[in-house]
């Protein structure tokens, strides 16, 4: 998930120029509002709607995940600048969904004696994506402007599979609904 996020920050001032052909100046201006977008999504999405849904952490990355899965897609078209805008806004939304569940969802999964090496685990994965991204996404936007934005896509979408059909996250999504009916 942070892999899909790196990539497409890295060559977010890259795809503005190119598809906007854009001198350097206003590249970095728009970029700026680009990458606000982004941010919007994910204030939204971390200050209103989780606050507020009530939904757990599986329902958060499936959610999210599909949200962002949706704009990753919409940004691999050169469709213009309102698309390319919305596209990232709904990245920014969807992983601003995800990323509570993503944090939270996995130590529900873990005895309370592991939770902190997962914690660990998971922070050193994070770490990792702003290692591996940057240089993996400039490589594949050198050989093909659409690839990063493709790896991106599948990396996104099959994270969000994954929480679909886990029967561990499954269960966790089963066992809070009859959690909260009961109350």
């Amino acid at each position: 998930m942070f892999t899909a996020l790196g990539f497409i920050q890295v060559i977010t001032g890259f795809i503005v120029q190119d598809r906007l052909g854009l001198d350097a100046e206003t590249t970095g201006l728009l970029t700026g509002a680009a990458l606000l977008a982004a941010g919007l999504g994910m204030i939204l999405a971390q200050a209103v709607i989780v606050p507020r849904s009530g939904w757990t952490p599986a329902t958060l990355l499936r959610v999210g995940g599909i949200t962002a899965v949706a704009g990753f897609a919409l940004l691999i078209v050169d469709a213009g600048p309102l698309p390319l805008f919305a596209a990232i806004l709904l990245i920014g939304l969807g992983l601003g969904l995800a990323m509570p569940g993503y944090t939270a969802g996995p130590t529900l999964l873990v005895g309370r004696e592991e939770q902190g090496g997962l914690a660990g685990l998971i922070g050193a994965t994070t770490g990792l994506t702003f290692v591996v991204a940057p240089t993996a996404g400039t490589a594949l936007y050198g050989l093909s402007p659409s690839l990063p934005i493709i790896a991106g896509t599948v990396i996104m979408a099959s994270v969000t599979v994954f929480v679909l059909v886990h029967p561990r996250f499954r269960r966790l999504s089963a066992d809070s609904d009859r959690t909260s009916s009961q109350e």
